[in-house]
């Protein structure tokens, strides 16, 4: 069934995502957004026979009465995050529960797990910017975690998060973002290990090979531009090897190794971001007073 192509999609989990070198999944979706039974029955015969015999059955035994009449639909679909993608030449993606927070790009026809956050942005700015330690500790301390992995949660880490202004005009935050991505692409193409192992061996304090001590050095860089782009030169880009407290399932004490700035490098940019976050909240508030006072006297 040659048509069939278009209703079906590579779907993604955040685990493949992780996990494959490519960053891509070899697991496939239907999507039949906007179609009436009748009409997927006519135009993909075989599709539907196929959804027939799995999921409607699933759907048959669903508590919810929609999801046993609407059993070929999927069951909270993102409408408005595919169409906004639809206009892109890619998206920017990340997993919400890892042991390292990564961004990678996919294309924007892919389906996307309930697993994966998906940002409607396509520059390597964008990836500098999200990579980047800078938005990593913010991440850290407004996210939630799941047992040892720090959770990803876009209200709180990303829709708070101050981005500097004018960032999108950043020849070279853009140019940063890019070698960084690509080399660490090619790498892992060529290792054969996802972004999980890469970044095991990125963090590992015994870890010399050449191409992660590249990598460290292009992250090192990319953090730069994007300080640079905050204004704030007079951070120092001295980091290292510190050990990080976390807590085990079950309350145990366990202290993972991490290649990052200082504490006391940390400690002050994050209170410039918040003091950015909290001047930001001001300027909006006091734009929104602006716009109400003005429709009222109209």
């Amino acid at each position: 069934e040659p048509d069939a192509a278009r209703v079906i999609r590579p779907f993604l989990g955040s685990v493949e995502m992780n996990t494959r070198p490519s960053t891509t999944s070899d697991r496939f979706a239907i999507t039949l957004t906007g179609m009436e039974a009748r009409e997927v029955a006519a135009r993909y015969p075989a599709v539907y026979r196929h959804l027939s015999r799995t999921v409607r059955r699933q759907r048959a035994r669903a508590g919810e009465r929609r999801l046993r009449e609407r059993w070929w639909q999927f069951s909270r679909p993102a409408h408005e995050l595919y169409r906004q993608a639809a206009a892109l030449a890619r998206v920017l993606v990340s997993g919400r529960v890892a042991t390292w927070q990564t961004f990678t790009f996919q294309a924007p026809t892919t389906v996307f797990s309930d697993q994966v956050t998906v940002f409607t942005l396509e520059s390597w700015g964008a990836f500098a910017l999200l990579q980047s330690d800078v938005h990593g500790l913010w991440a850290r301390c407004l996210g939630s975690s799941f047992r040892d992995d720090p959770r990803y949660i876009p209200e709180g880490c990303f829709e708070t998060f101050p981005f500097p202004t004018r960032w999108r005009a950043r020849a070279s935050l853009d140019a940063a973002g890019r070698r960084c991505y690509e080399f660490r692409a090619a790498l892992m193409l060529a290792t054969r290990e996802g972004l999980t192992k890469t970044y095991h061996r990125y963090h590992d304090p015994a870890e010399r090979a050449p191409d992660i001590v590249r990598l460290r050095a292009l992250h090192a860089a990319m953090d730069r531009a994007v300080l640079d782009t905050y204004g704030w030169k007079d951070i120092s880009d001295e980091r290292g090897f510190f050990l990080e407290h976390a807590l085990d399932g079950a309350g145990r004490g366990r202290r993972p190794w991490r290649y990052r700035w200082p504490d006391a490098t940390r400690d002050e940019l994050l209170a410039r971001l918040l003091e950015l976050n909290e001047r930001r909240h001001a300027e909006e508030l006091a734009a929104r007073v602006v716009h109400e006072a003005r429709a009222s006297a109209r």
